[in-house]
């Protein structure tokens, strides 16, 4: 299994370690691509979904290792055939759930589809859910993916089509959202029109969460603010909160699965059956995007100075990005804004994960780049000792990859060494005093390890060296 990260993992790169990992990061496969989700790997890498906007737009997966460098890289879709990813989750069996919109250039209708890759990217099965122009149907968009305890999959969309069961459907003319439901390989259940369900005509999904075997939908109603839906694994109505949402916007699971409903300034965690636990308002400017909670009760959100309804926000441009940390009943104890960059027009953040070095990484896109920038637990992205780090290192390291030992090297006289392993902790921490220095990695776990190099002179240089079987 060593052998498979050593292609990918010989390049410098620009990381400061200390006893975090933080990273700034830009992807550029195409002249324009948006990043919105961002996963762990069991490696402590990063996934992201992205896409590429080509003549159709294209799904793109990124595999990072945990400094930020890519492994490998997916692409579902061409010039011809569409494949636009709004949602993705992850799965217990290290699989991951995408869905979106699919559309082929001969075909008119956009429709849902839902897709299934393993954890290295490869499809396991794909399905179209919308009702294609061939039976009648309009314009659909798959935008959320979740599962239910019992393997149930569960997309929340939103077409122009009612449904009242899978052969049950008209053409509404207008947008409407819906829920379907396959099982976990893939297969149409069923769907229903939210509307059927609860008092509501017209509007869209604009968040949806699963905790449990119970599904809970948020979308625009009726009124000034917004609805809430609770359905069980049957898609049949638990309860609803008509009206009564003003300033909640989107969703999330807590650890003790509750519900956390969140939006600009408010903050509110519900129980599965309802009640509100507790409310919480705040100062911050920041329009969050996505919030998770902390091993020790804390919350993180990332994101921005406007509101923005799902992936369409890659129109909306000059974004201050937000980082918030809050405490366990919604007080706001922390906050870093991110500027946007002279001459960047789109600058958005989207997606935030905890790391295994109490640090966070979030995705998005930065002047038509997809986006991952890695801070450490007080939202730094900087730490003292990049300000002398280079990059054009005189310093070798043989053999690299390595199974066990290898030589360090340099032009000038070393004065210390430092090891770090994948998630910053500190492996070695050497007083050298000479031109080159042995290191026996044979007590090492196999992996990504970062050398800095100081020299006499107070240079600091780095390298990475990869451990193999």
């Amino acid at each position: 299994m060593r052998k498979l990260i050593i292609l990918f993992s010989l390049f410098l790169n620009c990381v400061t370690i200390t006893a975090q990992t933080t990273f700034d990061k830009k992807f550029s496969p195409t002249t324009e691509q948006y990043a919105i989700k961002v996963f762990n790997t069991p490696d402590k890498g990063f996934l992201i979904l992205g896409s590429l906007n080509k003549n159709y737009i294209n799904t793109y997966i990124i595999k990072t290792d945990s400094l930020g460098d890519t492994l490998w890289t997916k692409t579902y879709g061409n010039d011809t055939i569409q494949y636009f990813p709004y949602d993705m989750c992850s799965l217990p069996d290290g699989g991951y759930l995408i869905t979106g919109d699919f559309q082929v250039d001969t075909v008119y209708s956009m429709d849902t589809y839902v897709q299934k890759i393993d954890s290295a990217g490869n499809e396991v099965w794909f399905n179209i859910i919308g009702l294609q122009n061939y039976q009648g149907g309009s314009k659909d968009h798959g935008e959320w993916v979740r599962t239910l305890d019992n393997g149930t999959i569960i997309v929340g969309c939103t077409g122009r089509d009612g449904f009242w069961g899978i052969n049950n459907y008209y053409n509404v003319g207008g947008w409407s959202p819906h829920l379907a439901k396959l099982d976990a390989n893939g297969n149409l259940i069923d769907k229903w029109s939210i509307f059927a369900k609860i008092p509501y005509s017209g509007g869209r999904t604009y968040d949806m969460e699963t905790i449990g075997n119970k599904i809970f939908w948020l979308g625009i109603g009726n009124g000034s603010s917004f609805d809430l839906g609770v359905f069980d694994e049957n898609l049949d109505t638990v309860f609803t909160r008509i009206n009564t949402l003003t300033d909640y916007y989107w969703l999330s699971a807590t650890n003790d699965k509750c519900l956390l409903l969140f939006g600009r300034g408010k903050i509110a965690k519900m129980d599965t059956l309802g009640n509100i636990l507790w409310t919480q308002t705040n100062s911050s400017a920041s329009y969050p995007y996505d919030m998770i909670e902390l091993s020790n009760g804390d919350f993180i959100s990332i994101g921005m100075q406007s509101l923005i309804y799902t992936f369409t926000g890659f129109v909306v441009g000059n974004q201050t990005v937000y980082l918030n940390k809050f405490s366990p009943t919604g007080d706001l104890t922390s906050s870093k804004t991110i500027n946007v960059p002279a001459g960047v027009f789109i600058h958005l953040g989207y997606s935030i994960v905890s790391t295994p070095d109490n640090g966070f990484a979030f995705t998005g896109y930065s002047g038509n780049d997809i986006w991952l920038v890695k801070v450490d637990s007080t939202f730094s992205i900087t730490t003292s000792i990049n300000e002398n780090m280079v990059e054009n290192n005189s310093f070798s390291i043989a053999p690299n990859p390595t199974n066990e030992n290898c030589i360090i090297s340099s032009n000038e006289r070393i004065n210390k060494i430092q090891l770090y392993n994948a998630i910053g902790e500190t492996m070695l921490n050497e007083n050298v005093n000479n031109n080159s220095y042995s290191l026996n990695l044979a007590d090492f776990p196999t992996g990504i390890y970062l050398v800095t190099l100081t020299n006499t002179n107070g240079i600091i240089e780095k390298k990475k060296l990869v451990l193999v079987n």
